[in-house]
């Protein structure tokens, strides 16, 4: 395994397609489904060789090791190995944004070891923590750092959970950073990175996970804010299988994609998401404030966003425009079998695809 940080923690780099003949996996570990993606760098063109959701009968750490046994059987992953990076997200991870001083990467370094406890609320031998210069184009010579913290015992737990699965994990990163790294290198159309952008804008990622949302607002390619807030699809489905007389897996089928929605199914999606939307105001006004700098789109992603009825709500009670964001339209395949329910599930796959675009950057 990669030797950074303990072997353990990698973080964002600005990234673009090199020439690379290898392919990654991306691995995204979830309580009801695993999700994982490989990708190839061919002459500097990615290509998405194969995509799985495998589900998870009970959110347990067995019935996740099952999950991730079929999935490195489907992948071929002990007859050809390839790297796998997993991520971690949610409570125990923080993400911060820190604006410092113009300096190089040697004397960064040296000033984090040292600050580090300022930054983060956890005891420093219980985390492994990384930063990374993100912009260094401020006028008065300061530049923005991502500094980031994971807890020790997530990580091993996560690696040691993938080594039973049949995995031999690269690396282990963060969930909002490959959201980031998606976004850096096949963002959605209209907002434009490098020196090449005619016009900047501010956008927010809502990715709408199981346990809980991450915020993301993005600007000029990079990551300027991060947020965690704690209702997720779990939240969703209870609410709505409260209100049909059903259980959660029940209430899963019916508010899955394509399914003709209840009024009253609709209904219970609003009232959570009304909470949802609540927080990402408070945030976007923290934002705004802080940063002056208006935010124009919404991308919606996560297993959240497939659910019928979420980017409705959403679009009616946000004043700007709403998008379920799927990167996997720029994207070739390998094959016309790949293709095949992609669409359906892309949403859900970017975080695993961002972990295995990981590998294609360069500092």
């Amino acid at each position: 395994m990669r030797i950074l940080l303990d072997y353990y923690f990698k973080l964002i780099k600005r990234m673009f397609p090199v020439t690379a003949q290898a392919s990654t996996v991306g691995l995204d570990i979830g309580s009801f489904s695993c999700k994982a993606v490989e990708v190839s760098c061919k002459n500097g063109i990615l290509e998405l060789v194969r995509w799985a959701v495998e589900p998870v009968a009970e959110p347990d750490e067995r019935s996740i090791h099952v999950s991730l046994s079929k999935v490195c059987s489907a992948f071929g992953l002990q007859e050809k190995p390839r790297p796998v990076i997993a991520a971690l997200g949610g409570k125990g991870t923080l993400v911060r944004y820190v604006d410092m001083p113009k300096m190089s990467a040697v004397d960064l370094r040296r000033a984090f070891v040292i600050e580090a406890d300022k930054y983060f609320p956890f005891p420093k031998d219980s985390i492994y923590t990384d930063c990374h210069v993100l912009d260094t184009f401020d006028a008065n010579r300061r530049m923005t750092v991502l500094v980031a913290a994971i807890k020790k015992d997530m990580v091993d737990g996560r690696i040691k959970l993938l080594k039973d699965s049949g995995f031999d994990p690269f690396a282990i990163s963060l969930n909002s950073v490959a959201i980031a790294n998606v976004f850096a290198i096949l963002p959605p159309a209209g907002f434009l990175k490098g020196t090449g952008a005619k016009e900047f804008k501010a956008c927010a990622v809502v990715d709408i996970g199981e346990s809980g949302t991450n915020l993301m607002i993005i600007f000029a390619g990079s990551p300027k804010f991060n947020r965690d807030i704690f209702i997720g699809t779990q939240e969703i489905y209870k609410r709505a299988a409260n209100i049909l007389g059903v259980s959660p897996a029940e209430a899963r089928v019916l508010l899955s994609p394509g399914v003709d929605l209840q009024e009253t199914a609709q209904r219970a999606i609003d009232a959570v998401i009304a909470g949802l939307i609540t927080e990402i105001k408070l945030s976007f006004d923290y934002f705004i404030t802080e940063k002056n700098l208006a935010i124009v789109n919404i991308f919606l992603a996560g297993e959240g966003a497939l659910i019928t009825g979420v980017e409705r709500s959403f679009k009616e009670n946000m004043d700007m425009p709403v998008a379920v964001w799927d990167p996997f339209e720029k994207m070739p395949q390998a094959s016309t079998v790949v293709q095949n329910g992609l669409k359906l599930n892309s949403s859900r796959l970017i975080t695993a695809l961002g972990l295995a675009l990981n590998e294609y950057d360069q500092d």
